[in-house]
């Protein structure tokens, strides 16, 4: 986070401070200020020092603080060179000295972190009134400058308070303390994602120098290496922890305090959760983050699902399987029990019940597809001139293209566009439009020119851009990977896949798969990429991955590219071989049609 901050103390430490036979009065009110804020001053690994500091603020802190609370790191600069940094507190305590208000993107920081809540952590539906209330200001309780400077800023600005805030959050509705050895330093999307900051190297010579009871840094999995290598040169002791999403670091911090609210749910509580889980499952958001997700609903099955009522059961496990499937982990699901599908209450999500149940058939093998296809066929000529059905359509169509039937799997997507279309409903065409564009590249390039135009065409007929408030992530990636793959391909669809793969409100998958095409545009360009290609973005994002699988799929699928490409057959075999380790079942669908490694990289679905 850059925050211009115009003034502050020399350098000193907490640390030099208490080892002082005497202290000048600034110098004591300072440390005294940064003593009484929490424990992220105290230097508990050093018992001498501790003591000392207890002749300053009695009684010590606890070493975690407050329900809610948490320390907050912002870098400062002038004349846009980094300075020195500050550390803050929230909610803000009363402190003598700096308080400020916050700037615009501050603000935008927290507006993000309130978005992505509900989605981090799905169990927690029962939010008082207020909390999603903004700070007015922050307490300012140490700076650390390389060089004296007059004044303070009137703003505290910048978006790396986001995961900070995700933290403050989660504590209070959680009614759990964020441990006092962690601070945080990434931006945060409204879906969760988190993302670059700036002022590395001060934000650590603050915190080593005013937060000694730290010993955990949170940041974004993109900086992961960043940071590491700043720790090193600045010979520091801290541990720096990195993640691609909030979920996935709440789960670190709040894990083990998630599992045991679900573990002891009352029954009435329970239904409540497995209402929410199933809910999500079936496409009440526009976005859900599938982890969080995966890990309560598996904690609840192993907890207390066996005991539940068999339609209960079934619906928690169906959000469980679903859930696990988006996170590419195989999870067996069951054909509905008896009746369920028949409820008046579920038939308007009956048919995304289908949909899902012929996606996870094809990708995970669960149910039978012997026992999948007559159900989804059945209930498609039933219900023929309804939207549903033409959901299932699209579902049936894309488990049609896994076997390498795209005359007909193109045939179903069409029509269901078209319907789609014709009837308003502009979301689902999204999905139906981008794999009319994916399959024309799976044709012949004669055939699959042919796709291509016919799919630009139902764009331009139906004004798809206006009609959904912009053209949709899916058909702008599916439109761009069939550029790339029938070799029409060009400076403006680099800028597009650049763009996509930079959007930190796309989904994960969308933004790594637009890196794949990216690099395979790169490859056959005379230019060289500017800023690092494509393919080494990938790998950096695959090598700092610690909490999902996505970044190293698309890294395999890119790799794959790039070895049929180079006419090197044997590593070709190699990273099919790699690939059918994350989706066995499509890989081995595809191989029956063709076992060539260039078909398999055309035709993979992802």
């Amino acid at each position: 986070m850059v925050d211009p901050v115009l003034g502050g103390l020399g350098v000193m430490s907490v640390r030099t401070l208490l080892s002082a036979e005497r202290l000048l009065p600034a110098d004591r009110r300072s440390l005294v200020k940064a003593l009484s804020v929490g424990p992220w001053a105290w230097p508990w690994d050093d018992e001498a020092l501790v003591d000392r500091a207890a002749r300053y603020v009695q009684p010590p802190p606890l070493r975690d603080p407050a329900v809610g609370v948490v320390p907050l790191v912002t870098a400062a600069s002038r004349d846009g060179a980094h300075v020195g940094a500050s550390l803050w507190v929230y909610p803000t305590l009363p402190l003598e000295g700096v308080t400020r208000p916050l700037g615009p993107e501050a603000r935008e920081a927290w507006a993000h972190a309130v978005a992505a809540i509900p989605r981090a952590l799905p169990l927690l539906t029962d939010r008082p009134r207020g909390w999603d209330a903004a700070p007015a200001e922050l307490a300012c309780f140490a700076m650390a400058f390389g060089h004296n400077i007059p004044s303070l800023s009137p703003l505290i600005d910048g978006p790396s308070f986001g995961l900070g805030f995700i933290l403050a959050l989660a504590s209070r509705l959680m009614g759990q303390p964020v441990p006092g050895n962690l601070i945080a330093s990434a931006k945060v999307g409204p879906n969760g994602e988190l993302g670059e900051v700036d002022g590395i190297e001060w934000k650590l010579k603050a915190i080593d120098a005013w937060a000694p009871g730290v010993s955990e840094v949170l940041v974004s999995d993109d900086q992961l290496d960043v940071w590491k290598q700043e720790v090193k040169r600045l010979g520091l002791c801290l541990k720096i922890k990195g993640f691609s999403r909030a979920s996935t670091a709440l789960d670190a911090v709040f894990g083990e305090q998630v599992r045991d609210r679900v573990a002891k749910m009352e029954t009435a509580e329970q239904g409540a959760f497995v209402n929410r889980m199933f809910l999500l499952t079936v496409g009440i958001d526009d976005f859900v983050d599938w982890f969080p997700v995966d890990e309560a609903t598996s904690w609840a099955l192993k907890c207390w699902g066996a005991e539940m009522a068999p339609f209960d059961r079934y619906r928690l496990s169906f959000a469980n399987a679903v859930a696990a499937r988006h996170e590419n982990r195989r999870v067996d699901l069951a054909m509905p029990p008896k009746g369920f599908l028949d409820q008046g209450k579920l038939a308007p999500t009956a048919a995304k019940v289908i949909a899902h149940l012929v996606q996870h058939s094809a990708e995970v093998g669960s149910p039978p597809v012997a026992d999948v296809s007559p159900l989804a066929w059945a209930w498609l000529k039933q219900h023929e001139d309804q939207l549903e059905a033409h959901r299932i359509m699209g579902a049936l169509g894309r488990k049609l293209s896994y076997d390498g039937v795209f005359s007909e799997a193109l045939d179903m997507q069409m029509e269901a566009a078209e319907f789609f279309a014709d009837n308003g409903a502009w979301a689902d065409v999204s999905f139906q439009l981008s794999e009319w564009y994916r399959l024309a590249g799976c044709f012949p390039t004669d055939r699959g020119h042919e796709v291509f135009g016919q799919a630009d065409a139902f764009a331009r007929k139906h004004e798809i851009s206006a009609n959904s408030g912009g053209e949709p992530p899916f058909v702008t990636l599916g439109r761009a990977r069939s550029q790339v793959q029938l070799g029409i391909a060009n400076d403006d669809t680099a800028a597009v896949l650049t763009a996509l793969a930079a959007n930190p409100e796309a989904r994960a998958h969308l933004r790594y798969s637009s890196l794949r095409w990216l690099a395979r545009h790169e490859r056959a360009s005379p230019v060289p990429p500017v800023g690092g290609s494509a393919l080494m973005r990938l790998e950096h994002a695959a090598r700092n991955g610690t909490t999902d699988k996505q970044a190293r799929l698309f890294l395999c699928l890119a790799r794959l590219d790039e070895a049929v490409a180079s006419g090197h057959s044997e590593d070709a075999r190699a990273f099919v071989e790699e690939l059918s380790g994350y989706f066995g079942l499509i890989v081995a669908a595809l191989q029956n049609v063709d076992a060539d490694p260039a078909f398999v990289a055309r035709a993979f679905p992802y």
